[in-house]
């Protein structure tokens, strides 16, 4: 049984760590402002 993860942007496969190791901050890809970046991200 996996255990269930809480829903925030941290532990969503859209949300990418603004730096290495342990951070609360991010950027998430479904955000539309980044839409144009996708690509390169």
């Amino acid at each position: 049984m996996e255990p269930v993860l809480e829903a925030i942007c941290g532990n969503c496969e859209h949300c990418f760590p603004d730096r290495d190791g342990l951070t609360p901050y991010g950027i998430c890809i479904l955000d539309p402002v980044f839409k144009p970046f996708q690509d390169d991200i």
